[in-house]
């Protein structure tokens, strides 16, 4: 089975990586067996400065004041850009 560990340096050179070839967002998506998608894409806009990136929220998973509150903190901290889909 493969791991599924975060790397830091993986997701902040993927980021780096996806912003130099001109992409302007990404997707961190969400998997019970997947490290947390919040903790990835927060590394992911440290690593970057123009990179948007959205989360894929499953419904259900998480309390709705902190499912709303996630994003809207994480927006605010990055200049707005980050999204929940």
């Amino acid at each position: 089975m493969r791991e599924r560990a975060a790397d830091p340096g993986h997701v902040a050179r993927t980021a780096r990586e996806n912003e130099e070839d001109g992409l302007d967002s990404a997707l961190v998506v969400q998997s019970s067996s997947w490290p947390d998608p919040w903790l990835v894409a927060t590394w992911a806009l440290a690593a970057a400065s123009r990179l948007r990136i959205a989360v894929a929220h499953s419904v259900g998973t998480t309390a709705p004041t902190v499912a709303a509150r996630q994003p809207a903190t994480l927006d605010g901290l990055s200049g707005g850009r980050a999204a929940a889909t």
